[in-house]
């Protein structure tokens, strides 16, 4: 992960799943958030690639809240993601999260605030292992929403995206650190 940028890549056994990122090559699952110009590529770049996309707009179509099982030990769930208090610039039902469960569970927020449905979270993923969440206050969670959301879900480790000030960083980290491991990439 660059900073500033929200692409992740998690390798689980032989798999490399791959969440909003610009160079698929060593992907075995691509999945993207929304379609903004720092998470998508765009369709022209992802055509030799096209079978192995996942998202709510383009590739394989998910629905959110409906969980998919890939090479049976990955289980992928897309959630709401959407900004509230800016919707044209991330409206609901036009991006989503992921949540991932492996031997683990982790939840990657996609571009959000913080939203009502992610109180369910908790119920139907008791333990969330890595938390990936966007901080930087625009159209995304703020240092303390994010700080919120961990406070909540309670994550064994989170790891800031999303982020160009430094001080949101700093921030969030004082707010979490008490509740979760945090790492910065």
């Amino acid at each position: 992960m660059r900073e500033g940028f929200a692409g992740v890549k998690i390798l689980y056994k032989n798999h490399m799943i791959c969440i909003d990122v610009k160079e698929v090559d060593s992907c075995t699952y691509i999945f993207y958030t929304h379609d903004h110009e720092r998470h998508f590529p765009g369709e022209k770049l992802l055509r030799n690639s096209y079978e192995k996309i996942y998202s709510i707009f383009t590739g394989n179509i998910l629905s959110i809240n409906r969980l998919y099982e890939f090479d049976k030990k990955i289980m992928i769930m897309p959630t709401y993601a959407y900004s509230w208090r800016d919707p044209d610039y991330h409206p609901r039902e036009k991006g989503s999260g992921f949540i991932i469960k492996t031997d683990v569970t982790t939840y990657h927020t996609g571009d959000s605030e913080l939203i009502k449905e992610m109180s369910m979270i908790k119920d139907l993923f008791e333990n969330i292992y890595v938390l990936f969440i966007p901080i930087e206050g625009r159209g995304v969670f703020t240092p303390e929403e994010a700080g919120e959301l961990v406070r909540s879900l309670r994550p064994s480790i989170v790891v800031p995206i999303h982020y160009e000030d430094k001080r949101k960083l700093y921030l969030f980290r004082d707010l979490s650190y008490v509740y979760s491991q945090v790492m910065i990439l």
